[in-house]
């Protein structure tokens, strides 16, 4: 409602603009006519002084003129009515009047020019006072329009200040928490730069290869293969129950298959499963006589003996590979001996192997220098990288 109020009024103000702006060129062009009129009525009036002057000058000329005219001298020296003198005379006379019908004319055009400039006058007064009317009434108006225009500015101006402030605070409230977590990442790069340093010495002492360093027990290493270790015997277990699981599957196979009496020797089966203690009833009921000589016994038999095999060959592996796993373990066993018989000794070794790893790598190792040895490696650093610019 208050922008279309505000809206209306900026058009009446407009309007009321233009009708003064129109208002004030006629009253402009009213003036410059009434200019021009006096100016025209100052020309006429000395016009009309000339004429008057011309007219008193004519009429004492020719009073004289009669005078001289009804003399006796004149008429008897023959200067009647009908000669020259005589109408010029008339001549005079009638120009005379003519001169007369004119300045009449001309004072009733003075007259006329009076009134319009009387006229003119009376509008341009109440041109004026509607002009300074109107623009008492538009100053009123202005002063109205300045009030409004600055209660709106001003509640525009209360309105940015408010988002303003929520903007402050909300920046505040970021600028507390980047500082802190700026503090964080101070104490994180603090933190890196220590544990970099310390491991640059940890490094430049295992590279400097002293010989007391051979004797160290790594008991991160044991504990990594002892994990190592725990996770196969745990994989081995899975295997092993996987096997008991299948092992019982193909044994109730078995003995479903021999309730209902259909496996038999001699006899085309396709699935070919044999317990232990079949192969062994098997084995030690006879002689070959005994068995009935047909082509699926002798395949049944070719069969056994191919299971056996490939049951020799899976023991024989299993076998091998856990040699090579006893001579492993027998391996590691003599080197821990080796290294318990180091530490339990009375040698300066041993007083030193008691300590793990990291205690003796960061033997003499101080971190009041963190900072020192950073400087010196960038400044090392920037010398190398100025070098290799260069050539």
């Amino acid at each position: 409602m208050t922008m279309q109020s505000s809206f209306d009024f900026e058009e009446h103000m407009e309007k009321y603009d233009l009708e003064n702006s129109a208002i004030h060129r006629k009253l402009q062009s009213k003036v410059e006519a009434l200019k021009i009129m006096r100016n025209e009525l100052e020309k006429y009036r000395s016009e009309r002084d000339q004429f008057k002057l011309m007219a008193e000058t004519l009429q004492m000329r020719y009073s004289a003129m009669k005078s001289s005219l009804n003399s006796p001298e004149f008429q008897a020296a023959g200067f009647g009515h009908s000669s020259a003198v005589s109408l010029l005379v008339n001549q005079t006379r009638e120009r005379n009047m003519s001169l007369s019908t004119e300045v009449e004319a001309l004072r009733q055009r003075v007259h006329e020019l009076q009134g319009d400039i009387e006229v003119l006058r009376t509008k341009n007064y109440d041109l004026q006072a509607a002009f300074n009317k109107l623009k008492s009434a538009e100053e009123t108006k202005l002063k109205e329009r300045k009030g409004i225009v600055w209660d709106e500015e001003k509640s525009r101006l209360i309105a940015q200040m408010e988002a303003l402030k929520k903007k402050n605070a909300q920046l505040q409230y970021d600028f507390r928490s980047l500082l802190d977590e700026k503090e964080d990442v101070v104490m994180e790069r603090d933190a890196y730069k220590c544990k970099a340093h310390r491991l640059n010495h940890e490094l430049s002492v295992m590279l400097k290869g002293d010989k007391s360093q051979q004797k160290i027990v790594d008991i991160d290493g044991l504990i990594l293969e002892n994990k190592y270790q725990q996770e196969k015997i745990t994989n081995l277990e899975n295997e092993l129950e996987l096997s008991r699981q299948s092992a019982t599957k193909y044994k109730n196979m078995l003995d479903t298959k021999r309730k209902k009496g259909i496996i038999k020797l001699g006899t085309n089966n396709n699935q070919r499963v044999m317990s232990h203690s079949q192969v062994k009833d098997l084995l030690e009921r006879g002689t070959v006589e005994e068995l009935p000589l047909k082509a699926a016994t002798i395949s049944e038999l070719k069969s056994l003996c191919l299971a056996l095999l490939d049951n020799v060959n899976d023991k024989s592996l299993a076998l091998s590979h856990q040699k090579k796993t006893n001579k492993l373990l027998a391996a590691k066993i003599t080197e821990l001996e080796q290294r318990i018989l180091a530490v339990t000794g009375t040698s300066k070794l041993a007083a030193t192997s008691s300590l793990s790893p990291s205690q003796i790598l960061l033997n003499g190792y101080t971190s009041a220098t963190v900072d020192m040895d950073l400087s010196e490696e960038i400044k090392r650093l920037k010398m190398l990288n100025q070098s290799e610019f260069s050539s």
